[in-house]
């Protein structure tokens, strides 16, 4: 899963996948602001419920699934 409402260039998107990866476990679900990790969570949910508590949108945030691939575009 992912979600953006101002999305990275492919190669800042890559970087993001890669960084995620490296720190977090299969599955884990993270939010990216400005490039850096600001939370995350066992499960979307979770990871919405902690925005939320810090006064956060998921909709402004970059928010990705630890070893989920992504394709390169999509049209939705």
């Amino acid at each position: 899963m992912i979600q953006f409402s101002n999305p990275p260039t492919g190669q800042r998107f890559a970087d993001i996948q890669r960084d995620v990866a490296a720190r977090f476990p299969a599955g884990r679900f993270v939010a990216v602001e400005g490039g850096s990790v600001i939370a995350d969570a066992e499960s979307h949910a979770k990871l919405v419920e902690k925005l939320r508590s810090q006064g956060k949108s998921p909709q402004g945030l970059v928010v990705i699934q630890a070893g989920a691939e992504y394709p390169a575009s999509a049209v939705i």
